[in-house]
């Protein structure tokens, strides 16, 4: 059932920012934002891991989001959460469809418990068919109940009502899904990149179906942290630099070694290249494939300067930033790159 945008809004938790967004619309013409903030996480109150309270400082992740709903005057009653990646185990099972006519949640839990790091029964279940051939193709997602109770708590606590707690990526695809299915590219190998602060989570789409997924531990904190540790300076520092100063070229890539601040951070750029090259590498081999068409890229990440055209230089594959593909407006006209990477997920979570 669609979210009723007149109830409902997101609020998408990451580990560098909180991106709250409320829409007004969203058609084939496009989706129009009708207010969103973009505001700092309070400094380590959200850990990225597998851990059972991975919320350190629930009270003041309360404040911060309590204060930009207020500055927003959202008073929408529902909201749907996201939370990173890195909280939630994805896997996709193999199951035949005699039991998925039988008992569907005894066998995702059966096939699903060797693979998670912790005991089953401390885990949030979710689960979807994605065909139903001989053998169906199952997408299961899980997620500690202690960190979804967590998350529900804190807003709650603010006095909203959670209906979904989720990961970030699937919710970001609902963005892409008219481009996706389109007549044009519904066969072609499609790859998106959530590109966050603490990962990048990697998925290949064909015929409107994903057909792999994978999350790299390389994010643009991984820059950051970088520029801090070898040119000693504080984070808000080496932030402004990757927003105001040259690290990537747009032209001319070949060049690349000349520019000082590549410099620094190119072992960490040559990490992500690899990843990338090795989750396309693996796909391409599991299912036969010749190539990847192209890469869609977004998220906080993917607003470091030029990025995208040294990801296609060295990959040699066509990369599009989301905004080049989604039309997406606001009360003050076109939403700019910078906000639209920033807020795709809690976009999408709206569309779901």
């Amino acid at each position: 059932m669609p979210v009723d945008f007149s109830k409902t809004f997101a609020v998408d938790i990451g580990s560098e920012n909180i991106k709250i967004v409320k829409l007004s619309s969203a058609d084939s013409e496009g989706i129009v934002v009708e207010n969103f903030s973009v505001v700092k996480t309070p400094e380590d109150s959200v850990l990225s891991s597998f851990m059972e309270k991975p919320l350190t400082d629930p009270v003041a992740l309360s404040a911060v989001i309590r204060d930009s709903l207020k500055e927003m005057k959202i008073t929408e009653p529902e909201v749907i959460i996201t939370v990173p990646d890195l909280l939630i185990v994805v896997n996709w099972l193999s199951i035949p469809v005699t039991a998925l006519q039988e008992d569907l949640n005894a066998t995702v839990r059966l096939k699903l418990e060797p693979m998670l790091p912790q005991d089953i029964d401390k885990w949030f279940i979710s689960q979807q068919v994605i065909n139903d051939t001989e053998t169906s193709n199952v997408i299961c997602e899980a997620m500690l109940a202690d960190s979804c109770l967590g998350f529900g708590g804190t807003i709650q606590k603010v006095g909203f009502i959670p209906t979904v707690i989720d990961g970030s990526f699937f919710n970001l695809v609902n963005v892409f899904h008219d481009y996706l299915v389109s007549e044009e590219n519904k066969t072609k190998n499609i790859a998106i990149v959530l590109f966050g602060n603490e990962c990048a989570t990697v998925s290949v789409y064909k015929n409107g179906e994903p057909k792999t997924l994978r999350n790299i531990g390389i994010g643009g904190g991984k820059f950051t942290k970088t520029l801090i540790s070898q040119l000693s300076i504080t984070k808000e520092e080496a932030e402004e630099m990757k927003k105001n100063e040259e690290f990537f070229l747009a032209e001319n890539i070949g060049d690349q070694n000349k520019i000082k601040n590549y410099n620094v951070i190119k072992p960490v750029f040559g990490e992500l290249i690899k990843e990338l090259y090795n989750s396309f590498d693996s796909y391409l081999a599991k299912f036969r494939e010749f190539k990847i068409d192209e890469i869609i890229l977004t998220g906080g990440g993917a607003n470091f300067g030029n990025i995208e055209y040294n990801i296609q230089y060295h990959l040699n594959i066509p990369v599009k930033k989301g905004e080049a593909i989604v039309n997406i407006s606001t009360p003050d006209g076109p939403m700019s790159a910078r906000d639209f990477n920033s807020c795709s997920t809690a976009i999408g979570a709206l569309l779901r």
